[in-house]
């Protein structure tokens, strides 16, 4: 629990959002509180006295809001704290709040970053304003995307691992939430982008919110 206010947390009145602090939820790890306030505000708290440990700005590498402002916790992976801001997402040091890989731009999406397995052990899922990418949690590189556009570019689902899927034609590939309107899925070729195919055992289809 914070014992004071602390500055830089507070966010103004605008026509699409609403008085007070953060869109989204804290996340709590090993004795600290990790908060991303809506316009970019980064801050690490101790746990028990509520003293910033680190506070940080997505602007000061470029990134902005998306149009209802920031709104994915933090992932923690490791030593990082890893975010949804800019075009695919972010990590910072979770004790130092040292910035580790960044992306600039507006392009965020509304979810936290998401891990899954991958054929390299371990990718986050940054579900973006203009779809989902997978990136290399040490480094930030991105390892395949897909598109997913909606009409006011809000992607806020929390990404979910459905299936890992591997036949003599495919590599294990991973999906956003299900939904049985369409008979297609995301499959990852080696080597290759993301590509729409077939199922005859499970009918997916990625959505946004």
């Amino acid at each position: 629990m914070i014992a004071a206010p602390v500055r830089g947390l507070a966010a103004p009145l605008s026509p699409n959002s609403y008085e007070g602090g953060p869109n989204a939820m804290p996340t709590v790890s090993d004795g600290r509180v990790y908060t991303l306030g809506k316009e970019g505000q980064l801050h690490c708290f101790d746990a028990k006295t509520g003293n910033v440990v680190w506070k940080r700005h997505a602007n000061e590498w470029g990134a902005s809001p998306p149009d209802w402002g920031f709104a994915g916790p933090a992932t923690i992976e490791g030593d990082l704290a890893i975010y949804n801001i800019g075009d695919g997402g972010c990590a910072l040091n979770k004790v130092t709040g040292e910035v580790v890989w960044k992306t600039a731009g507006g392009g965020a999406g509304y979810a936290p970053p998401v891990p899954v397995p991958s054929p390299k052990g371990k990718s986050f899922l940054i579900f973006r304003a203009a779809g989902l990418r997978a990136v290399d949690p040490a480094t930030g590189a991105e390892q395949w995307s897909f598109e997913w556009i909606t009409g006011a570019n809000v992607n806020a689902a929390t990404t979910t691992l459905v299936a890992i899927i591997v036949n003599s034609r495919t590599r294990p590939f991973s999906s956003a939430t299900l939904s049985p309107l369409r008979n297609s899925c995301i499959r990852r070729r080696r080597n290759r982008a993301p590509w729409l195919a077939a199922a005859n055992t499970i009918r997916p289809r990625m959505r946004g919110c």
